[in-house]
C-alpha cells in the first residue's frame, strides 16, 4: 500500500496561489523581505493527496523598521576626553 504524503501549503494575505508548499516533516523557514510593514495573515492548509485535513489562520504584524542604532556621539566625546586625560596623566607623571 502506498502511503500518502502530507503537504503544508502557505497562503499569505488571501492570495489564491500558495506562497510556499512543504512536507509536514520539515521546518518552516520563510523569507519575509518582500512583505510590507503591516498586518498580515498566514493561511496554512495541511492536506494529503485525497483529503484536506486542516486550515489554520495566523495573524501577525511585520515591523522591520527597527534598525540598529549607532554609538551615541556623547559617548564618543566622553571616551575621547577620558583617553586624552589618561595619556596626559601618563606622560606627565611617568616621564623619565
Amino acid at each position: 500500500m502506498k502511503a500518502d504524503k502530507s503537504n503544508l501549503s502557505l497562503f499569505i494575505d488571501e492570495e489564491l496561489q500558495p506562497n510556499e508548499e512543504f512536507t509536514v516533516s520539515m521546518q518552516l523557514d520563510l523569507d519575509c523581505q518582500e512583505l510590507k510593514d503591516r498586518e498580515h495573515t498566514f493561511n496554512l492548509e495541511n492536506n494529503t493527496s485525497t483529503v484536506k485535513e486542516g486550515i489554520q489562520k495566523i495573524k501577525f504584524i511585520l515591523d522591520e523598521s527597527d534598525t540598529p542604532q549607532s554609538v551615541p556621539s556623547w559617548l564618543w566625546i566622553i571616551l575621547i576626553v577620558f583617553f586624552s586625560w589618561a595619556a596626559f596623566y601618563i606622560v606627565t607623571n611617568f616621564s623619565i
